[in-house]
């Protein structure tokens, strides 16, 4: 026999859920309902759970992906499903169609950070082609 204290936090959780998903109360009110504190560490975790909700952009799966989701939970596939998602993920978008979808500072940040890279493999290369030629070293401050 279950708990009275867990059947109380599976009832709170679900209807949280289903408030969320039917949008017919808010967070206030359902704590206000259970007599809960916004303090409370559940209070604290189901506003995770609206703030994951509302930020995440909500996508409607590929029929593809949903076929095979269904395969590999009933047991008649030899490929799961999470890796057909991820090759389609990959294939679909190249680097640079990745890059161009950032937003514009995080494509300043990348393109510094791939500039701070050619510099430092262009330092090196340049040291060790001294090297080898029986020049020193050129000295940066």
């Amino acid at each position: 026999m279950e708990n009275p204290s867990e059947v109380w936090m599976q009832n709170l959780l679900s209807e949280h859920a289903n408030s969320l998903i039917h949008r017919t109360m808010t967070l206030e009110q359902l704590l206000a309902r259970y007599n809960i504190s916004k303090d409370a560490p559940v209070a604290q975790l189901m506003l995770l759970a609206e703030r994951l909700y509302y930020g995440i952009p909500h996508t409607k799966p590929s029929p593809e992906f949903v076929q095979s989701l269904y395969d590999e939970l009933v047991g008649t596939t030899s490929q799961p499903a999470l890796k057909l998602w991820l090759r389609q993920l990959q294939l679909e978008r190249s680097p640079l169609d990745r890059f161009r979808e950032m937003p514009p500072h995080m494509q300043v940040a990348a393109g510094l950070i791939a500039a701070g890279f050619v510099f430092m493999a262009s330092k090196q290369r340049r040291d060790a082609l001294a090297r080898f030629l029986g020049y020193p070293a050129v000295e940066t401050a």
